[in-house]
């Protein structure tokens, strides 16, 4: 039994802040996928010192947004543009066509022209 159960089985109240670790150990995950839900703001946390807390409020709001993303049928949630299979592919929004025009024209220019890669006359004879 950890340090934070075993002084939680003999009645202690909860504590205000968890540490990393603490809190993974409250949720049942390790300790990389705890950072990973801090990195990407899953869950709430700031720092006192040069040490990373994490609120006992902040574990519940996210407990509960859990729950009311699984009961609303948002489960299991899926990267953008993640298919099931069978479904059809979406289109590309605006900006990631934009992003694929990019590519393909910088990709019909490759590669540049022996003109642009030379110095201009005026900058060679400069370092001469």
């Amino acid at each position: 039994m950890t340090g934070h159960r075993a002084a939680h089985a003999a009645g202690a109240p909860d504590p205000l802040v968890y540490s990393v670790e603490q809190a993974a150990d409250l949720l049942g995950i390790g300790r990389t996928f705890m950072f990973r839900l801090l990195a990407t703001g899953e869950i709430e946390s700031f720092k006192i010192g040069k040490r990373r807390k994490i609120a006992r409020e902040a574990l519940d709001r996210y407990i509960d947004r859990l729950r009311r993303e699984q009961a609303d049928g948002k489960w299991p949630p899926r990267a953008a543009g993640a298919r099931l299979p069978g479904e059809e592919p979406t289109s590309l929004t605006p900006c990631s066509a934009r992003a694929v025009h990019v590519a393909q024209d910088a990709l019909t220019a490759w590669p540049p022209s022996k003109d642009t890669r030379e110095l201009p006359s005026s900058h060679a004879e400069s370092e001469m």
